[in-house]
């Protein structure tokens, strides 16, 4: 995908529209983002995602107070156009 960091932050804001749309309330759900490559497989049934983005994910959602979103900077540039 060329544009994956415009559309995780396009998917990240339609999926909390739906959600408040449903009347589900968003305040404490926390959103953490990052893009890069990725490597992911599924030994023995586990799901099992490794690399970069997704650490760094884990970092960004750790420091998120509920309800907040953070982007990685870098995604944030990538994506700057959405």
């Amino acid at each position: 995908l060329e544009d994956t960091a415009g559309l995780a932050i396009t998917a990240m804001l339609e999926m909390i529209s739906e959600l408040a749309g449903h009347g589900t309330s968003v305040g404490g759900l926390r959103i953490g983002i990052a893009t890069g490559p990725v490597v992911a497989r599924s030994p023995r049934g586990t799901p099992l995602i490794v690399g970069q983005a997704p650490a760094l994910a884990t970092r960004i959602l750790s420091q998120t107070p509920p309800g907040g979103i953070l982007v990685a900077d870098s995604t944030r540039r990538a994506g700057a156009d959405r």
